[in-house]
């Protein structure tokens, strides 16, 4: 009984460690997705000028929150391609 008991518990902290892997991957893919479209209109901004100045500084501010978010990647030791 205490075998069976002990599997149990084992498995079900198996279960709950893979739901938490998968929801930290969840979550790295949405802020490298995230970090790319802010590249993204950065480098359009490059070739086109800027739209608005209204338009632009949030976008600066707001860069500065999903780069340094992007940068949890390195902590972690994996890089932001292998979340790709």
């Amino acid at each position: 009984m205490i075998l069976a008991e002990r599997a149990a518990r084992l498995q079900a902290e198996a279960v709950a460690a893979s739901a938490k892997a998968e929801a930290a991957d969840a979550k790295a893919a949405e802020a490298l997705i995230s970090y790319l479209k802010l590249e993204i209109e950065n480098l359009r901004r490059q070739i086109y000028g800027s739209r608005s100045e209204r338009k632009a500084r949030p976008l600066r501010f707001r860069g500065g929150l999903l780069f340094s978010s992007c940068f949890q990647f390195r902590l972690r030791g994996t890089s932001p391609d292998q979340h790709a």
